[in-house]
């Protein structure tokens, strides 16, 4: 039994439907797409008290801090956190985003300083270990932009 009736107009129409049906699916999955892709960008999209967390997680897997240690780290990371995050959206509202870059520069060196107050030697001698693979890493990922095509 046939889906389709050999009647011209008919057969016309239900080309004409499924079209508009494949485009309006096509459609749908690219909007799909383009969300997914502009939620996989962290950074300054998570919430100040994520990155914190964030930060006092990575710091405890590679230093082993006591609870102190961890409530002090939190306490500073989000200060920053929260400070990077005013800045950040004020460079995307017309602000003077490379003045703002050296300003979240001078606050991540300054609370670097206070999380390397509060360690002990042999977690300092680690954490700039960790700060200067992080700074490296950056490096390399700044150096691959803007060259393409």
């Amino acid at each position: 039994m046939p889906l389709i009736v050999s009647n011209g107009n008919t057969t016309i129409q239900i080309v004409i439907f499924m079209k508009k049906v494949l485009f309006m699916v096509v459609a749908m999955l690219c909007v799909v797409t383009m969300s997914k892709a502009q939620q996989g960008r962290g950074g300054m999209r998570m919430k100040p008290e994520d990155r914190a967390k964030h930060s006092v997680d990575l710091l405890n897997e590679k230093l082993t801090l006591t609870q102190e240690q961890k409530d002090s780290v939190y306490q500073f990371s989000l200060a920053e956190a929260k400070e990077q995050q005013a800045l950040f959206q004020a460079g995307n509202n017309g602000g003077d985003r490379k003045a703002n870059f050296e300003k979240m520069r001078s606050i991540r060196e300054k609370t670097q300083q206070k999380i390397k107050g509060i360690l002990t030697d042999e977690q300092q001698k680690a954490y700039d270990e960790l700060v200067k693979e992080q700074r490296n890493r950056m490096q390399g990922q700044g150096r691959g932009r803007g060259r393409q095509g």
